[in-house]
Order: structure tokens, then C-alpha cells, then sequence
């Protein structure tokens, strides 16, 4: 991994507003749509069946040598920026890695959750603002995996999608497959010493952050946490969203967590629950929260 200055010349030089000029970016170590380098359709359905055939033998602990001999070749014929090692190395989050690639192998369940997503905008003004606007609406996929959700949202409707993640593999996967801003949180240290995430951009840049399966989810030691030992972190997640949502920004989450309990953990916080929305493709509930003031 590499770092660069998000205020000095990089690739997409018309984004650098959008990032704290003191911080240093962690960019993906693979190249940004480089499975488009893969020319016939046939072999870049190969390859990324036979990466989530990887990815699954690994959460098995049985890998073939052939599947390893197969994917190394499409990569040297295509001289791709893709190291295969990493596939090798699971993370604590592959079930999401995995269920994020298979989306995009999946035209059936990605037209069910857009049809749910347009089907909340005639629930919710605000979000049907933020979708369907002539100007271009920025969003934050918080907790983004390899990004297939921020993928869809960018293909669907007029908004710039932005994802972050602590996931090393997911993000270089996304990269890699199809993502363009997907990126790393910035990792420090608060005063007792315990890591904790922070968002690379300035304050007050998204009309909305959207968090599928993350936030208010199962707790970890990441981006997810809000339990016990954890509702420090969790209060510090909570207050970067707030930071990079403008005024009246959206908190779109999808979550069963009990209303009563998310009231008390947001009640000394900006976030103000508004309505909550039911998906058809799902058995999870969305809750579209309101940044007010204080």
C-alpha cells in the first residue's frame, strides 16, 4: 500500500476538493478497472467466477491448485495488476467480500433493491431530493465491501458515489472489478490509545451516507462496533458521519436493531430518526435518519 497527498497531482485530480489536505490518502494497490483490460466476455466471467470460487475454498480451507493455475493465467495473459496471494489471505469480513461479488453476478436481486430504493423515494422527499436531483448528489457508502452498492446507486440514478472500508481485500477487489472511489478510512490512535477510523474527506461534502449491513450491524472491532467496551468507538463513528453530512443530510441504514435502543444511542448525537422503510427483497428494515442541529 502506498500513500499519496490528496492535494498533490494524482489520477483523478477533479476530486482532490473532496479530501482533508492534512491527512495522507491510502489508495488501492490494484489497478482501478483493470478487469475491463480482460477483452472477451467469456473470460471475465471466468475470472470472477473463479475468484469467488477462490474466495470460498479459502473459507473452507481448501484451495485447488487448478482454480490458482486457471485465474494466474487470465492474469499474465492480461498482464493485470491483480496479486493472487491476497485471495489467499481471508479476512474477518470474506462473507461480505464474497456476497458483494456475487451481487454483481446477480441481475435479480440487484433490480429488487433498486426497486425497493425507488420505492422509498415516494416515502421520503428527502431521499427522492437526493436521487432524482438535476445536480449530481454525493453519497458515502459507509462500509462499502468491494462497493457493488455504490456501483448500483451510481448506475441508476444521478448521483457520485464514494465508498470506505477497512476491508484491505474488499477494496482492492472492488478497484479492481469495477469501483472507482472506493477508499480506506485513516487509522489513529485517540488518547488511550485505542485504533479508531476517521474519514479521510472535509466536513459537510455528502447530502447522504448510506450503510448497508454495517452500521448498528454486528459489533467488531471496526466500523461496525457499538456495544460495551465499544460504544466509545461506536460515538466516534457516529460523529465522523455527522462531520461529512451536510445540514439536513440523510442517514440512509439498513438495520433490524429495535427502534428504542438506536433513540438512546444517537440521543446525545446530531442524527435524528425519521422514517422507517420496509424492503421487499429483504427481511431488514431501513431507517432514514435526519442531520439536525443541536
Amino acid at each position: 500500500m502506498y500513500k499519496y497527498n490528496a492535494f498533490k497531482s494524482f489520477e483523478r485530480n477533479h476530486d482532490r476538493y473532496i479530501f482533508q489536505s492534512t491527512i495522507q490518502i491510502k489508495k488501492p494497490t490494484v489497478g482501478v478497472n483493470d478487469f475491463k483490460d480482460i477483452k472477451k466476455r467469456e473470460e471475465r466471467k471466468e475470472f470472477l467466477k473463479l475468484t469467488i470460487n477462490i474466495l470460498e475454498d479459502v473459507s473452507t480451507g481448501k484451495v485447488k491448485k487448478s482454480k490458482i493455475k486457471k485465474i494466474s493465467t487470465l492474469i499474465q495473459k492480461y498482464n493485470l495488476s491483480f496479486d493472487v496471494d491476497f485471495l489467499l489471505k481471508p479476512s474477518g469480513y470474506l462473507i461480505y467480500t464474497l456476497n458483494g461479488l456475487k451481487t454483481y453476478e446477480n441481475p435479480k436481486f440487484q433490480n429488487s433493491l433498486i426497486k425497493d430504493i425507488i420505492e422509498f423515494t415516494k416515502k421520503s422527499e428527502l431521499l427522492k431530493q437526493i436521487l432524482y436531483s438535476s445536480e449530481s448528489k454525493k453519497i458515502l457508502d459507509y462500509g462499502c465491501g468491494v462497493g457493488w452498492f455504490g456501483y448500483l446507486l451510481n448506475k441508476n440514478f444521478n448521483v457520485e458515489v464514494f465508498g470506505i472500508d477497512i476491508d484491505t481485500n474488499a477494496v482492492n477487489l472492488g478497484s479492481f472489478f469495477n469501483i472507482e472511489k472506493i477508499y480506506f478510512p485513516i487509522r489513529i490512535k485517540n488518547d488511550n490509545g485505542v485504533v479508531i477510523f476517521k474519514l479521510p474527506f472535509i466536513s459537510e461534502i455528502f447530502d447522504m451516507v448510506i450503510s448497508k449491513s454495517t452500521l448498528f450491524e454486528a459489533p467488531s472491532k471496526g466500523m461496525a462496533s457499538f456495544i460495551g467496551d465499544d460504544l466509545d468507538i461506536f460515538h466516534h463513528n457516529i460523529s465522523e458521519i455527522e462531520r461529512v453530512l451536510k445540514p439536513n443530510g440523510i442517514l440512509l441504514v439498513e438495520t433490524n436493531l429495535k427502534h428504542e435502543v438506536i433513540i438512546s444511542l444517537l440521543k446525545k448525537h446530531q442524527l435524528k430518526l425519521s422514517k422507517v422503510l420496509y424492503s421487499k427483497s429483504t427481511d431488514k428494515e431501513w431507517k432514514l435518519f435526519v442531520k439536525k442541529k443541536r
